[in-house]
């Protein structure tokens, strides 16, 4: 004989073991109550505890979710960022690039200026030296080819020793004015 069919309830719900005599076993409806007869207080604690457990939880999943999309949205804008200041340095490099080279030519303009003084005061030497600095400058490749022209011809004037500078310095002011045009016209 099973256990099962040697316990025989009792009207009241509580099983009897007829072998052991009258000792009472909890029966199906006892078991439904135990939490109540076992501490019901602690039971709630427990599932409080483990519902709180469980929604700290989904907020931290949740909360890491939002951070990984903030900082995949900050890397975006960092991105875009870059590349408009990106955008904006290659235009910033290219207006310094352009400015330097105007900065070139003015002083290429002020050593041509400095070449007639000195013809003037009868230093052919510095003169010369002058002017040969001025053909180089305007004959290098990035310059416009008017002006690169006008550096041929500044390349071979080469003022004459002589008591009259007259005649010398009047070609090196019409230079000088050509040069300033086509500098002005390259603005």
């Amino acid at each position: 004989m099973s256990t099962l069919a040697a316990n025989v309830r009792a009207p009241d719900g509580i099983a009897v073991n007829p072998r052991v005599g009258a000792e009472p076993r909890p029966g199906v409806a006892e078991h439904a109550r135990a939490p109540e007869r076992l501490g019901h207080p602690a039971l709630r604690r427990v599932l409080l505890i483990c519902g709180l457990a469980g929604l700290l939880g989904a907020a931290y999943g949740i909360g890491r979710l939002e951070g990984e999309l903030s900082r995949e949205r900050v890397a975006e804008q960092a991105a875009a960022k870059t590349e408009r200041h990106s955008a904006k340095l290659d235009d910033l490099r290219a207006l310094a690039a352009a400015q330097e080279e105007r900065a070139r030519l003015l002083e290429a303009r002020r050593e041509l200026h400095r070449a007639a003084l000195d013809l003037v005061a009868y230093n052919f030497g510095m003169a010369r030296e002058r002017l040969s600095r001025v053909a180089r400058a305007l004959r290098r490749p990035e310059v416009a080819p008017k002006l690169s022209a006008l550096g041929t011809e500044l390349g071979t004037f080469a003022p004459a020793v002589a008591a009259d500078v007259a005649a010398d310095r009047r070609r090196l002011d019409a230079l000088a004015e050509r040069f300033d045009v086509v500098l002005d016209a390259t603005e």
